[in-house]
Parts: C-alpha cells; structure tokens; sequence
C-alpha cells in the first residue's frame, strides 16, 4: 500500500495551495475508524461460533422406561405390612406405592420423571426358591428393567422335608437366573441376602418373650423357653444355615453377568421393633419394607450393569 501524503505546489509558485494538514488528519481518522469497523466486523464474523452451536440441546435421546417384575415369597408381597396377616402390595419394597416405602419402582419413577413404571409382583407368601423358578416363567417376555429376588427365609423355616442343602439351593437359584435370561435378556437382576432371622428373633425376644415363642421360623419359634444355651445354640444353627445360602447366592449371582448382588446389605441389616410387622413381629412392617427398599436401590444403583438400565 502507498504511503499517505498531501501534494504541495513547488515553492514560490502562484498554483492552488495544499490542502490544510488539520484536513488530512481528519479524512485519516474516518478511514480509519471503517477500516476498524470492517476488521471488528470480520473478526466478529469468525470468531462467533455457528447458529447451530448457540442453540440449546432439544433433549438427548435415551432408551425405554425400565419396568420391574418381583420374584420371591411373602416379604416381596408387604405380608403383614398393613395391619392384617395377609399380602400388603402397596408397601412393597420392590414394586410398591406406598409414599412411606419408596419402593424401587417409585424410584424409577422419580429417577425417569415419569408419572408410571410398568409392574409385575409375581412373588407369593410361603414360597421357597423352587417355587421361585416357577415365578421366574411368568417374568414378561422381553421386558427391560430390572427383575428383583428375595428369596430363602421359607427354605430356612419352613421347607417341607427340611431346608435343602447349600448346593441345592444355589441350583435352583441358578435355574432362575437362566430362566429371567431366556425370556428377558435386556432385563438385569438385582439378587438379595437372605434376611439375619437370628436378629430378628432377637430383637423380638427382647422386646416380648412371649410374642418371640410366635416367631414363624422353625427352629427358632419356641426356644425362647427353652435353656439360655439351648437358644443360642439354635439361632447359631440358622445362621449358619443362612451364611451358607448366601454364600451360594454370592457365587451364582457373581457367574451370571446380568445379576447383581446386594453384597449381603439385607443380611447385615440390623431390624429394630419398629420395622417389624405389629402383627406377627416376623415380617417387616411399612418402615422395615422402606428400609429394604432403600438397601437394595442403594446396591444396584452403585453396580453399572443395573444403573445403565435404571439410570436415564
């Protein structure tokens, strides 16, 4: 580019007299000041990112609300919860609507914004884990979600011919599994401990002999009466019992890579009066089925294999 300058006539001549310098200035300063505009304009130009950039996300895409279907016995169903010896749904601790609960389906709910999650409670008061495998055929073909088990406290208390054998038990445990991966391979299944009966015959005899004698676990209801030794030794047998099934829960669960494990939360969970039904003080009352709830969500949320599929 050529230099700025004014034009003067030689001196002495008589021609036109340059323009005044203040002049010049002036017209400088106006060009200028465009040429300014036009950089700040298309320095601007490149430096703004696209419309499309500035523009708010509409929304990510993500897959289907996860339904949940429950399997097991007379816990998963709110037995006793509601003030009556008889199956209580809506305080279930798995697919319950209780307020009070929290249930793992009203935590879905919150957890999608949505108003509704599809269930299915397929478990029954007395059931045993070969029933349980029955349950397990019911499981809706093809659904997404999570299907939850609680299972082993009748094998313990109540099977008849006896409770089955660790190795049996964790057989049909596996049978189930199988079956929840045959017909519903995008499900994931959130597996629990059996429950420290021992603790909670403890705490009820505490708070009531008389209402411990009543405690529907053979093998436990009833030695309250009998010698300080002779009880020990009876919950002892039960727990050992039950560390032995969930040791074979641990194993089976920890084989199939669509099975979570709760880790032992629901075993390890100390009961106080209060979660435990006023009815037969054996099973777990609207409070004890929140805490449930509560132990379980905890144990799949933190596992990725379920948080992918509870998780938005």
């Amino acid at each position: 580019m050529g230099r700025l300058a004014h034009s003067a006539g030689p001196p002495g001549s008589t021609g036109p007299a340059s323009a005044p310098r203040g002049g010049s200035i002036v017209k400088l300063r106006s060009v200028l000041a465009s040429v300014g505009l036009v950089l700040t304009v298309a320095v601007a130009g490149c430096t703004a990112p696209p419309e499309s950039a500035q523009a708010p996300p509409t929304g990510v895409e993500r897959g289907p609300v996860p339904a949940v279907a429950a399997l097991g016995d007379s816990i998963s169903v709110g037995f006793a919860a509601c003030g009556s010896a008889a199956p209580c749904e809506a305080t279930s601790w798995s697919t319950g609507e209780a307020p009070l609960v929290d249930s793992l389906r009203t935590r879905l709910a919150a957890a999608w914004d949505v108003d509704e999650i599809e269930a299915v409670n397929l478990a029954e008061p007395g059931a045993t884990v070969s029933d349980v495998v029955g349950q397990a055929r019911q499981v809706p073909e093809g659904m997404r979600g999570v299907v939850t088990v609680l299972v082993g406290a009748n094998d313990v208390c109540g099977a008849s011919g006896g409770p089955p054998g660790a190795q049996e038990f964790a057989t049909a445990v596996d049978d189930v599994l199988a079956t929840v991966r045959d017909r519903a391979p995008e499900a994931v299944v959130v597996l629990g401990s059996v429950p420290d009966l021992g603790a909670v015959f403890t705490v009820v005899t505490d708070a009531s002999p008389a209402v411990g004698s009543r405690v529907r676990c053979a093998g436990l209801s009833g030695s309250n009466g009998d010698a300080p030794g002779e009880v020990a030794t009876a919950v002892q047998s039960v727990r050992q019992l039950i560390d032995a099934y969930n040791e074979a829960l641990r194993l089976v669960c920890d084989a199939d890579e669509a099975c979570v494990w709760d880790s032992g939360a629901v075993h390890d969970w100390q009961p106080v009066l209060e979660d435990l039904s006023e009815v037969d003080r054996f099973h777990p009352s609207a409070a004890g089925q929140a805490r449930l709830a509560e132990l379980m969500w905890d144990a799949a949320v933190a596992d990725p294999r379920a948080a992918d599929v509870l998780l938005p």
